[in-house]
């Protein structure tokens, strides 16, 4: 290289070094008239490798640690034995069941008439007889005054005796019921006893004419004469 490219060249650099100087100059002057005067000194030094210093990028945050029951139930799952299955073994036993003959197929079911279960009652035919009893002769002359008690004649007793008499199929009376008391039991032992030995009836009968057991009610009045 000749001298005056060497020179030429230093005037260049000696150029280039003024416009840049003078570049830093007029920002520093508008950083200290900006800033209050904080900066008062720019140093002016190029990048080498002395000046600067390579910063590697922050490391990945380290990923977050199993808590001890999700580390347990994973070490139980991957270390547990596992049962192997049976293996299909095929049958021995050959015997057949005999599901014995095939019933015939029904037929349709008769249920019947379409009623309701429930059914009413049918009237019941009546059973008492057709014609009642019914007395002969004259039933004043059952009782006469001479069957009036002395007692009750002297005691001066009196009252109505209600007799039911059971009537047989003979036209008998074969029992006596008071069915209301003349207030002596006396007279009204008389009254069954009188009209028992003496009345006659005309038995009950059903339709057909047939005579049956019926019943009679009267009464006797026991009343003292002047």
């Amino acid at each position: 290289m000749g001298y005056g490219a060497e020179r030429g060249g230093r005037g260049r650099l000696g150029a280039g070094a003024a416009v840049i100087a003078l570049h830093v100059g007029l920002g520093a002057a508008l950083l200290s008239t900006f800033a209050g005067g904080i900066i008062t000194r720019v140093i002016d030094r190029g990048l080498d490798n002395q000046n600067w210093i390579w910063m590697p990028p922050p490391p990945k945050p380290p990923k977050p640690e199993p808590s001890p029951r999700t580390a347990a139930r994973a070490h139980t799952d991957s270390t547990a034995p596992r049962t192997p299955l049976d293996p299909l073994v095929p049958s021995t036993d050959t015997r057949t069941l005999d599901p014995g003959p095939l019933l015939p197929p029904l037929g349709p079911i008769d249920l019947g008439p379409k009623e309701p279960f429930l059914k009413p009652d049918p009237s019941p035919t009546p059973t008492g007889p057709a014609t009642a009893a019914r007395a002969k002769g004259d039933p004043g002359s059952w009782i006469t005054r001479n069957d009036y008690p002395t007692r009750a004649i002297r005691e001066e007793w009196t009252g109505v005796t209600r007799l039911r008499l059971s009537i047989g199929t003979d036209g008998r009376p074969s029992g006596c019921e008071v069915t209301a008391s003349s207030g002596h039991p006396e007279l009204d032992t008389v009254a069954c006893d009188r009209v028992t030995r003496r009345a006659r009836f005309e038995p009950a009968r059903s339709s057909e004419g047939t005579a049956m057991p019926g019943a009679y009610e009267t009464a006797v009045r026991w009343v003292l004469q002047d």
